[in-house]
Parts: C-alpha cells; sequence; structure tokens
C-alpha cells in the first residue's frame, strides 16, 4: 500500500511539474530581449523630450532597479497618492506630425500613418518605426530593418512627441 501511495505520489508530482514547465515555455515562449544582432543607438542614462518652453518630461535610468524615472520639468513625477516616483520599464517615443487648432493651445496629433522614433528599455536606446492604418487599429512598432519590436516585459509608457521635436539622449 505504501508503494502505491508513493508512486502515484510521484506521478501527480510529475504530472503537475510537467505541466507547470509547459505553462511556463507557453507564456514566455513570445518574450524577447533585445537581440546581439540589434545595435542600439546609445546606452542612455537619460532621456529629455522637451514639448514646449513650459513643457520637458525627462527620464532617467536606474540601473539597479532596471526601470526610467519620471520627471517633469526637472522634478520627480511622483504618484498623489503614494508619493513615489513614477517609473517605467519601457518607454517608446513616438515622433507625430501635429498642428495648432486654436488660440487656445490645443494640438491636432496625426496618429495615424507612419513616422520614426525610439523604444527606450535596459539602458538601451533603439530607433524604430510606427505605422497605424486607422484611428481604431493598433500601432504596429518595427525595427528600422523590418523586425517586429517586442516590448520587454514590465510597464510601457508611450510618449507622443511632435515631429519637430528631437529626443536628447544622454
Amino acid at each position: 500500500n505504501n508503494l502505491f501511495t508513493c508512486s502515484v505520489g510521484f506521478i501527480v508530482n510529475f504530472f503537475i511539474l510537467s505541466i507547470s514547465f509547459s505553462i511556463f515555455l507557453f507564456l514566455f515562449k513570445n518574450f524577447s530581449y533585445l537581440s546581439s544582432d540589434i545595435n542600439p543607438t546609445s546606452w542612455p542614462n537619460s532621456v529629455s523630450l522637451k514639448y514646449s518652453n513650459y513643457q520637458t518630461v525627462s527620464y532617467t535610468y536606474d540601473s539597479e532597479n532596471k526601470y526610467y524615472l519620471r520627471s517633469m520639468n526637472g522634478k520627480p513625477h511622483t504618484d498623489k497618492s503614494t508619493d513615489q516616483q513614477l517609473h517605467y520599464k519601457n518607454i517608446i517615443v513616438e515622433q507625430v506630425f501635429n498642428k495648432l487648432l486654436d488660440n487656445d493651445g490645443r494640438q491636432d496629433l496625426e496618429t495615424e500613418g507612419n513616422g520614426s522614433g525610439y523604444y527606450i528599455t535596459n539602458g538601451y536606446a533603439l530607433p524604430i518605426k510606427w505605422e497605424k492604418d486607422t484611428r481604431t487599429s493598433k500601432t504596429k512598432y518595427t525595427y528600422e530593418d523590418g523586425t517586429e519590436v517586442k516590448v520587454n516585459d514590465g510597464n510601457t509608457f508611450i510618449q507622443i512627441l511632435p515631429a519637430t521635436q528631437t529626443p536628447e539622449i544622454n
């Protein structure tokens, strides 16, 4: 009886481990980091995006935690309820054409069509291209060679930046 219980226990545990490993492989089969054949533009410690004389957003890479800390106009951008500085694993900078709509400064941003930008993650900044066919379609991000961008696990902030502005990547 003990041999039967031990054998059944071993079989059940082996079966559970097999299922767990299969689920792990399924969940992570499409997960990718930067491949060795993609050459980053730079290894930025900071990224600065100037929107106007009054608004600049910046990110500083925290290499210990492997994420970017967000600041606005030189001050930490914090969550109101926790007072924690906002941070992101991935940043996508999507450069779009814009035009002034009225005297109140409202802007029309052309997020349909295509353009260029950057995928910033793990201390790397890579030039990318974006494409969006319609207002309701998903935006497609590719590297300059046409390979699809696979975003690393973690939170992602998509920055829409006027095409007339160039991100400062230091």
